[in-house]
């Protein structure tokens, strides 16, 4: 699936335009590839556990996350995951508990950015290295991963209400 909420209707369209594009460019037609499944609006957080079941991987090339919710929540699931390595993939996983694709910082300019005016002006995002997430999804495609799955352990073990209550208390205390 590609959630692409937020994302204005006229760049979706033309998104699935240029996959076709690439399909007719390599001479592949999209009949033989894996299912991608394009959903625009958001979806109803009593579906996820069913698109949860559906998935085998969650991918994410988030250029940047205070928090993941989703990645979480699919690797309490089960899935293997396919996250950045930065911000808040960063402080939530490891290896091998996720493949961990390699990120940079970079000045944060786009189309939108740029209309905002000085609202972004100096800031950063973290751009994930796009050869190295294709390596590993296709790695994924070919039932090769690159790291054992153990994200549902980790994310059980680590992120549990005890946890977090026995962490705030420490805060408290220090604050």
């Amino acid at each position: 699936m590609v959630n692409l909420g937020g994302m204005p209707e006229s760049r979706w369209k033309a998104l699935r335009l240029a996959i076709a594009a690439l399909a007719l460019q390599i001479g592949v037609g999209l009949e033989g590839a894996a299912p991608i499944w394009f959903h625009h609006d958001l979806l109803p957080p009593d579906q996820l556990p069913h698109l949860y079941a559906a998935a085998t991987h969650y991918i994410s090339l988030c250029r940047g996350a205070g928090w993941d919710q989703r990645a979480l929540e699919a690797a309490a699931s089960g899935l293997a995951l396919i996250v950045p390595n930065h911000s808040a993939y960063a402080t939530c996983f490891d290896p091998p508990a996720a493949n961990l694709i390699d990120s940079y910082k970079m000045p944060c300019v786009t189309a939108e950015a740029i209309s905002m005016g000085s609202a972004y002006a100096g800031l950063h995002w973290w751009e994930p290295d796009e050869h190295q997430a294709s390596a590993f999804i296709r790695a994924a495609i070919d039932g090769n991963p690159m790291v054992n799955a153990a994200a549902r352990t980790l994310v059980l073990e680590r992120y549990t209400w005890e946890q977090a209550a026995r962490r705030l208390l420490m805060l408290l205390r220090c604050g």
